[in-house]
């Protein structure tokens, strides 16, 4: 069967099923990128720009971070200073994630670069137009859930149809 393609517009916000989490704050690894390149995320692959952070998280699986959404999002740990190699905290940041149903293929740039998520896998939206997809033993290590987007008062603004497991 053929991934459901999801342009970089995608709102999950707007899902009947989405819900709100936060990242944990927990400590990763960084490496600062001193050119471009690739990164093979479990996901598929990322390419990074010279100045990029590398982050290798807590199942040992890496993934680029642009330099400006890195320091809005990370903070040095002690005796690390910003902008050097070595441990970081993940901030503790609100943002809402879909549980896929069925296997998609993620737009993540105007460049064609696409990530590639499986049935169980969560697609978290961070902002408008900037998502992620994590594996669920790594999501579930990661992210707390604070509650469905919507209530019951509430109705959602679309139905798309989007591929959602129900919860555990």
């Amino acid at each position: 069967m053929t991934p459901l393609f999801l342009p970089r517009s995608t709102d999950i916000s707007a899902n009947a099923r989405s819900l709100r989490v936060e990242s944990l704050p927990l400590a990763v690894e960084v490496s600062w990128a001193h050119r471009a390149g690739i990164c093979r995320t479990l996901e598929g692959a990322m390419p990074y720009c010279a100045g990029d952070a590398i982050v290798t998280g807590v199942a040992g699986e890496s993934w680029p971070v642009r330099a400006d959404v890195f320091a809005r999002t990370y903070q040095a740990c002690a005796p690390t200073a910003a902008g050097e190699d070595g441990r970081y905290h993940k901030r503790v940041l609100a943002c809402v994630a879909l549980r896929l149903e069925s296997a998609v293929q993620l737009e993540m740039n105007a460049m064609g670069t696409v990530l590639n998520g499986n049935p169980g896998d969560w697609l978290l939206q961070y902002e408008p137009c900037r998502h992620g997809i994590v594996r669920p033993d790594i999501f579930e290590r990661t992210y707390r859930v604070l509650g469905a987007v919507w209530t019951r008062c509430a109705a959602p603004r679309s139905n798309s149809g989007w591929p959602v497991a129900p919860m555990p």
